[in-house]
């Protein structure tokens, strides 16, 4: 077994026995609450900032707005980020998500790529997990639906946080620069085909990053979050329709439901695992086949994940 592994297992045991022993209190639950509803609302309410802003303030504050953030983009603060940090988003459930990694050691080896999923309806287990994680303070830019840096508030929230747009031309300004980067390869259409306790994953026809990881020679790390498709009830009806929307860019996945209006079930128990490291070589300009080749052996990787992580037997879709 290569040294990566050997430290992985090793990291898995004492994040496990370390996690458990924790116990949430009243105002830990609170604060998780608080956090988790507030970034919540911003990500529902985003496609009716810009017509409430445009009724209120007019069309030339809006227009100031982007004017504005052309010459000062907005920035990752990292107090901000360490106050989310603080108020600790996993609180929220009655027990705390756990993430089991690789050591810091293995990480820092060289710049890597996080391939996390699923997406479910807002990415909860992906927050939980690293953004706004505790445990995990390596510094990583969160690669989040690029729309997100076009709504007031939204963007600040994202930016602040070290989030950064999902956009090829802003991936390949990070990786030139060795950045490591998070990001959810099967995007709004994974968002999309969320079915409440099925594993379906959107990811055969995701080029993109594998060609990016490719050429510029990252390590892939694959992650899953057991649980995240049972935070909510969603409707699968007209799926190819929605589908068809997210080719165009369009957010298409509102049919959903918690036991709580938008806030997911606290119930549910939500576990992160990263996965054995894939390292692939750097090749300036890969062809289709090398890609193609490549993106198979990462969901070869991430299936074996979840067979060798899930607490019970389950098939998983992928599409």
């Amino acid at each position: 077994m290569p040294l990566e592994a050997k430290t992985i297992q090793a990291h898995y045991s004492s994040s496990v026995a370390t996690t458990n022993m924790q116990s949430i209190t009243a105002t830990q639950k609170m604060k998780g609450t608080l956090a988790l509803a507030t970034v919540l609302s911003i990500w529902v309410c985003s496609a009716f900032i810009i017509p409430l802003w445009l009724h209120f303030f007019g069309w030339r504050t809006l227009v100031l707005y982007y004017v504005y953030r052309w010459f000062f983009p907005v920035s990752y603060w990292p107090a901000f980020h360490r106050f989310m940090k603080w108020m600790d988003i996993g609180s929220y459930f009655d027990q705390h998500p756990t993430l089991h990694a690789p050591s810091e050691k293995v990480l820092r080896e060289r710049p890597f790529m996080i391939c996390h999923h699923p997406h479910g309806v807002f990415a909860v287990g992906f927050n939980t997990a690293y953004s706004t994680s505790k445990d995990f303070n390596i510094r990583v830019h969160w690669i989040v639906f690029f729309g997100a840096f076009f709504v007031p508030i939204a963007a600040e929230l994202w930016g602040w946080m070290g989030s950064a747009p999902s956009s090829r031309w802003y991936m390949e300004h990070l990786m030139k620069r060795s950045q490591n980067v998070a990001l959810i390869p099967g995007g709004l259409e994974e968002c999309t085909i969320t079915t409440k306790d099925k594993d379906r994953l959107y990811i055969k026809r995701r080029f993109g990053f594998i060609r990016l990881a490719l050429k510029y020679g990252y390590r892939i790390f694959p992650s899953y979050t057991f649980g995240e498709t049972s935070l909510y009830w969603t409707c699968t009806y007209g799926e190819k329709f929605r589908l068809w929307l997210n080719s165009w860019n369009f957010p298409a996945s509102v049919l959903m439901f918690g036991v709580r209006g938008f806030l997911p079930d606290p119930t549910v128990k939500l576990r992160t695992v990263v996965g054995e490291p894939l390292d692939f070589p750097t090749i300036e300009d890969p062809t289709k086949e090398e890609i193609q080749m490549y993106l198979h052996k990462y969901i070869s990787s991430l299936k074996s994940l979840v067979q060798k992580h899930s607490e019970e037997p389950q098939a998983v879709e992928v599409m």
